[in-house]
């Protein structure tokens, strides 16, 4: 065994190591939470002593994770991953190709076409649909959210489980459909291709839509170029430490904690 095909093992077996310890880490602290919720009564729901007593029986899970995390990291340095082919990508090849439709008078080329022309469709129609249902169900959420009739402080546990209720089957539908929409992107990418090179095989000898300028290309290549990618990245990383430092000359990091002081104490209830 070859010193790459080694460390590629060690990487795959404390990466999965690592993700079984968070997804445990995850679990102990949701059951933390819980039983933080449940404990209150009705004088300290949520003290700062029943919350303290519940959180530190998870320092050490806490420091142990931390540490496996920094471990990854040196990992990840001294074991580097293969470097693979990257896969075609279904999308790209087919915006390529479409610009060079060809035109033709063919019985099989126009049933070709309405063919895709049917795909395209069907993928418009996956999108429009999780579009709309999303902005459906962003509105009907901001609607409930938004009316201070809800929030009374009356019984906070009766208002969080209307919350859940009302709120979050809305919200994970929409994510559902999107994941479903992804899903079925994926799925027509690879049929529009297909399609495409038969339109592009039964259209041989027939005019070529005209090609991108020489100008074109020239800026498409500059734009996906390393180089300026790399510059991109530092030209945001300095308006980011820009506005960084210019917030905390403006003391913007009082008024940060101030919105989580409130937060805390008077919306969720810790504290």
């Amino acid at each position: 065994m070859d010193h790459a095909e080694r460390g590629f093992r060690i990487r795959t077996a404390y990466g999965i190591f690592l993700a079984a310890f968070t997804v445990v880490f995850g679990a102990l602290f949701l059951i933390a939470v819980s039983e933080i919720y449940f404990a209150g009564t009705e004088t300290a729901m949520y003290s700062r002593e029943i919350v303290g007593a519940h959180l530190r029986r998870l320092a050490v899970p806490a420091i142990l994770w931390a540490i496996a995390v920094a471990l990854g990291f040196v990992v990840t340095v001294l074991l580097p991953a293969r470097e693979r082919r990257k896969s075609p990508d279904a999308r790209r090849a087919y915006r390529r190709l479409r610009r060079r439709m060809p035109s033709g008078e063919s019985a099989e080329f126009l049933a070709a076409r309405a063919e895709l022309k049917k795909t395209e469709l069907l993928r418009g129609i996956a999108w429009g649909v999780c579009a709309a249902f999303g902005m459906i169900a962003a509105i009907v959420s901001a609607v409930y959210l938004f009316n201070a009739a809800h929030f009374t402080a009356a019984d906070p546990k009766a208002e969080i489980k209307a919350v859940i209720i009302h709120v979050v089957p809305w919200i994970g539908a929409a994510f559902l459909l999107c994941c479903g929409a992804v899903i079925l992107e994926s799925a027509l990418a690879g049929r529009e291709l297909a399609q495409m090179k038969r339109l592009l095989v039964l259209g041989r000898g027939a005019p070529v839509a005209a090609q991108s300028p020489a100008a074109l290309k020239k800026t498409r290549e500059i734009l996906a170029s390393e180089r300026f990618i790399f510059a991109m990245r530092l030209v945001v990383l300095a308006l980011g430490l820009t506005f960084f430092i210019l917030g905390i000359v403006n003391g913007g990091q009082q008024d940060v904690l101030f919105k989580a002081i409130n937060i805390c104490t008077e919306c969720i209830g810790l504290g």
